[in-house]
């Protein structure tokens, strides 16, 4: 018979992606349902100061606004599980899509406790995030994504001097 204390790394490393993959990847058409599935692997005053950062930074208007979307990936989970309650530290990478031009991925980690809770239908995992806080995370930016953004940066300012052009506009020359 299964011991409901007894977690696995893999349910811990699990619980941590899923959370951050639903809780920081959305668009205006997810953003939604993704805060639902995401809120209760976090406890209420975590799950509380990230929704308001999200209200606050206007990220669902901004969706709206700007055909947005965010996708992120994650770098790695690193858990401690020798002793109760669990820790850990995620490391994350966020990239944010304003029509199909990519941001600079913007770093994210966050340091957090595991504590546990009863499985349910919400969180499946039975452990819960608690004193989730952000940390400094500098990880360097891969060449190809340096070569994307730098053809992105190429492309805006050939479109912006045949605006110009087209609208009788002098430009510096290049």
């Amino acid at each position: 018979m299964f011991n409901n204390t007894q977690h696995t790394a893999f349910e811990a490393r699990n619980l941590v992606r899923t959370f951050m993959t639903t809780m920081f990847s959305h668009d205006q058409y997810s953003f939604k349902q993704h805060l639902d599935l995401a809120l209760p692997l976090i406890d209420d005053a975590g799950g509380r100061r990230i929704y308001e950062g999200f209200k606050k930074s206007d990220v669902f208007a901004n969706y709206v606004r700007y055909g947005a979307r965010a996708t992120l990936s994650v770098d790695s989970v690193a858990l401690h599980l020798e002793r109760r309650p669990y820790t850990g530290t995620v490391y994350t990478r966020q990239r944010i899509f304003i029509g199909d031009q990519q941001s600079k991925s913007l770093p994210l980690a966050a340091r957090f406790t595991l504590i546990e809770t009863n499985r349910s239908e919400a969180n499946p995992f039975g452990l819960l995030l608690s004193n989730f806080d952000y940390i400094p995370y500098n990880p360097p930016v891969s060449e190809e994504e340096r070569k994307l953004l730098a053809q992105q940066a190429a492309e805006r300012t050939a479109q912006q001097a045949e605006a110009a052009r087209q609208n009788g506009i002098a430009t510096p020359a290049q």
